[in-house]
């Protein structure tokens, strides 16, 4: 079975496309499948996902609401921590990446133990994306690079795949919440001697995400990116 796992943060004008879509490809190509969704927000994305899953009785689905804020780091710790399949999707709530995505992932699971979607590895199909942003990436990877000597092309693409005792390690470990725990996760990933493997997949933007307001929001993003970078780097020895 494969865990789909979704953190969300007041997604609620997103996620029910998000789940129609997941759904209606995962029953199409008969994967099996649950879905586990850990929200942290104030709005009303819970109260879709219950109403989503009554509607559909058959759905495994697992969510998880907490008060406090976890970050996605978090949400996505607590989602490796509770799912059950043998496969664990990591799946952003815009549905940035498409389903149609996924076979491609599970087939590189077969021979590695980490699987990382990639926005810039050749092959990647990439539409939306503002040059600012672009721009922003670069720096972010070459940062990483840099301080982390990590090899990858793309370590924030949110569609991540782990074969279950590999991402179950991993989340044991992940102390980071915010933007840099992907930089952790890659890096404890790397020490501990898994397999990761970078595939370049589609992904598309979907207007509401957190770097929608323009050059300076990104910016002011992107140095607390790099603030957060450094400090992860100082900690992990």
């Amino acid at each position: 079975m494969l865990s789909v796992i979704i953190p969300t943060h007041n997604e609620a004008k997103r996620i029910r496309p998000t789940l129609e879509s997941l759904t209606r490809f995962l029953r199409t190509k008969k994967i099996p499948f649950e879905l586990v969704i850990v929200d942290d927000g104030s709005d009303s994305t819970s109260e879709i996902v219950r109403k989503f899953g009554e509607e559909n009785s058959w759905l495994r689905l697992n969510l998880m609401h907490f008060r406090k804020r976890l970050g996605k780091g978090g949400g996505v710790k607590k989602g490796l921590e509770a799912a059950r399949g043998a496969n664990l999707l990591v799946y952003d709530a815009d549905a940035a990446t498409p389903p149609s995505e996924i076979p491609k992932a599970l087939a590189a699971l077969k021979e590695s133990d980490v699987v990382i979607g990639s926005r810039s590895a050749p092959g990647a199909v990439v539409q939306g994306i503002t040059p600012h942003r672009r721009l922003s990436s670069r720096v972010f990877n070459l940062l990483v690079r840099l301080l982390f000597g990590l090899p990858f092309s793309d370590t924030q693409c949110g569609f991540k795949a782990f074969r279950k005792k590999v991402g179950k390690n991993l989340a044991r470990e992940l102390t980071h919440s915010g933007f840099e725990f992907d930089v952790e996760l890659l890096y404890r990933a790397k020490k501990k001697g898994f397999s990761v493997k970078e595939i370049p997949v589609c992904w598309k933007h979907v207007p509401g995400g957190p770097l929608e307001a323009g050059f300076l929001g990104v910016f002011k993003t992107a140095l607390k990116m790099i603030w957060e970078l450094l400090k992860l780097r100082l900690e992990l020895r």
